[in-house]
Formats: structure tokens, C-alpha cells, sequence
């Protein structure tokens, strides 16, 4: 999931909030174009989702654990997630303006009215929301298709500025743009909508533990999976793809259609597909190479801003200002690489993440953080 998170984040690190895969600085050769096409086809508000799934799951995993071992397990999660929104809100304004831990952070919040239902009682909810996320997700698309669009030379002003403040300014002149755009994202998520399908991945994630289906998918349940994706998450994501590359290619500052956020929205359900085949496949070696880094994931979270900013900001190699889309996908890949060489040197020696320890001391306590 985080792999995914990053090859996305990477491509709009130094564009400000605007599309999540950025823009090109001129018209786009053959290999930008198909970078393009294939992270929005298949990566593109897939792997957030995925993410949204695994932070369902590991709340059951949590409450259940904490329910038999704590009288205090609310309390302890709600300082678990007053954490996680804090490290949001300052990773927001401090390292990258696309952070969204602090949105998962009050949707945890949210979850926990769910903390004791059973399966059947989560399938039903996780039902209503996933119909209130295709509903919402529908009439703000058709609302933003109605209105007036901004001006687009504006807009693309306000583009090249922001990517020179990133590329070029130092960390302290990067601040108010990157505060500008942390609350233009961070407002976007709920006035947006996106906080509905995010929520219903996360009720989803709960179910599936719940359901036993983790630990052991029925056959039943992976074909399914795989169907949702293949049949209606990849023709949608081919779809958008096609339509948001059409848009910036004419130039940095061109709006796509609102309504290809309906596309986009069915698209996610190939993350599903995602889970079903790493359940099915991911075994043995694979396991004990990946295992490490997702045991440590708000610290590799972390990491890839602080690694993101040192090789692409102004305020350090500066990259960002030549680097096109295939060379920041493949430097992506490579951060990931190193990150997962370093999870396994770090697990191999210690019970947390560095974060992750503290984040457990914070809201465990010290006589359960050891």
C-alpha cells in the first residue's frame, strides 16, 4: 500500500495541491505519456484505498486485543488517533501538503461505534456506506460539472508559482504554500466527498476480519473480488486514465472533467482485487521480505516525505525542478527499495518502528509499549 501511496505522492510533490499525478512542465514525450496513463489506470486511488482496508483490519486486530487485555480500550484508542492526528496535521504543514493521516485519524474516531458489532452488523453498515459513497460521489461530480469553471490561466499561475516555491524556495519559504495546500486538500477530503469511500473501505477492512476473512479467504469471496476489479475497476480506471491524461496534456493548469471522478471512484474497487491476489500469492520469502515494512508503516510514511523533500525541494537536491514523470516514478521505486532494506535491518533488531513505539507508548502506556 505504501509503495502505491508513493509512486502517486512522488508525482505531485512539488505541483501543490492540485491533480494527484501532477502535470507536465511541456508536451509529453511517448514515456511520460504512458508512465502517465498506466499510474492512473492502475494506481491512482487504488492503493489509498488498500491502505483504508488494512486500517479497518488492524482496528479489529487492536480491539480485540485491547478488549481483553485493558478496561480502558476506548481511551486507549481515542489517544491513539489523537496521535495520528496530530503527527498528520504536522506532517501536513511541515514535510508534505498531501498528508491525510489526520482524515483516517478522525475516521478511526468514527469507527469505533463499531468496535463491538459482529459481521452482520458491520456487511450491513459497510453496505449503506458504500452506497452513500456512490451517491455522494455522483451529485458532487455532477455539482462541480455545473458550475462555472475557475479560470484556467489563473489557475495555472497559481501552478508555476507553487512549483517554484517548491523547487526552487528554501524550507522556510515553502511553509505558507505548503500550508495553503495542506488546508486546501485537507478541506477537499470532506467538503469533496472522499472521506465517504474512504470510510466505507475502513468499515469493509473491519468486516473482513470480523468475518474471518483474512486469515483464511473463501474461494467464493476472492472470485468476487476479483471480478470487481477486473470487470468494473479496470475498465473504469482505462476510462479515467484516458480522460485525465487528455486534459493535462494540453498544458499544466488545465482542469480535467469534474465527472471523471465517478470513473475514478469505481476504479478503486480494483484495490480489492490488489488484496485478493497478495492473499493468495504473497507467501514464504515474499512474506518475510514485505512483513518488516508493514510492521512499521507510520515511520516508512514519514520517511518518504523526509526523502521526497531531500532529493526534489528547494531546499535540498532540488530534482524535482528536471525530473519528468517516468524518472520520478522510477525514483519512487528505488525509495521504496531502500526502504525496505532498512525495515528489515531495523525489525531484525528492535519490536517497533521508531514511530511506531512511540505512537504505542503514547496511547498504551509505558507498561504496555515494551
Amino acid at each position: 500500500a505504501l509503495a502505491g501511496i508513493l509512486q502517486i505522492n512522488i508525482q505531485s510533490f512539488v505541483w501543490g495541491a492540485g491533480n494527484p499525478l501532477g502535470y507536465f512542465r511541456g508536451p509529453p514525450d511517448a514515456a511520460e505519456a504512458i508512465t502517465y496513463f498506466v499510474l492512473s489506470a492502475l494506481v491512482e486511488y487504488k492503493f489509498m484505498p488498500l491502505f483504508a482496508l488494512l486500517f479497518g483490519a488492524s482496528f479489529g486486530l487492536l480491539w480485540h486485543k485491547l478488549e481483553s487485555t485493558r478496561a480502558d480500550a476506548r481511551r486507549v484508542m481515542r489517544r491513539r488517533y489523537a496521535f495520528l492526528f496530530a503527527f498528520g496535521v504536522a506532517h501536513g504543514l511541515l514535510a508534505y501538503y498531501g498528508d491525510i493521516t489526520n482524515l483516517y485519524a478522525l475516521l478511526g474516531l468514527l469507527l469505533m461505534r463499531h468496535a463491538t458489532s459482529d459481521a452482520a452488523t458491520l456487511a450491513r453498515a459497510a453496505r449503506r456506506w458504500w452506497i452513500a459513497a456512490v451517491i455522494t460521489t455522483a451529485a458532487l461530480a455532477g455539482i462541480a460539472w455545473l458550475a462555472a469553471s475557475p479560470d484556467d490561466a489563473d489557475f495555472s499561475a497559481e501552478l508555476a508559482q507553487a512549483y517554484l516555491t517548491y523547487t526552487r524556495g528554501s524550507w522556510t519559504a515553502q511553509l505558507p504554500q505548503r500550508a495553503q495546500d495542506f488546508m486546501v486538500i485537507s478541506w477537499s477530503a470532506w467538503l469533496g466527498g472522499l472521506w465517504v469511500p474512504v470510510y466505507a473501505f475502513m468499515l469493509t477492512g473491519l468486516w473482513a476480519v470480523r468475518a474471518g476473512w483474512l486469515a483464511a479467504p473463501p474461494p467464493w469471496l476472492a472470485r468476487r473480488a476479483l471480478a470487481l476489479g477486473l470487470l468494473i475497476g479496470l475498465p473504469a480506471g482505462l476510462l479515467h486514465a484516458a480522460g485525465s491524461l487528455a486534459a493535462v496534456a494540453e498544458g499544466p493548469g488545465t482542469l480535467a472533467n469534474p465527472l471523471l471522478a465517478i470513473p475514478l471512484l469505481a476504479s478503486s474497487t480494483l484495490a480489492f482485487a490488489y488484496a485478493v491476489i497478495v492473499l493468495w500469492f504473497v507467501r514464504g520469502a515474499w512474506i518475510a521480505w514485505l512483513a518488516p515494512a508493514g510492521r512499521m508503516p507510520l515511520t516508512n510514511y514519514l520517511v518518504q516525505s523526509l526523502a521526497m523533500g531531500a532529493l526534489l525541494s528547494g531546499w535540498g537536491l532540488g530534482w524535482g525542478a528536471w525530473m519528468n514523470t517516468w524518472q520520478l516514478a522510477l525514483l519512487a521505486a528505488a525509495i521504496v527499495a531502500c526502504q525496505w532494506l532498512a525495515s528489515r535491518w531495523w525489525m531484525a533488531r528492535h519490536a517497533h518502528g521508531p514511530l511506531e513505539a512511540v505512537w504505542r507508548r503514547v496511547s498504551e502506556g509505558p507498561a504496555l509499549a515494551r
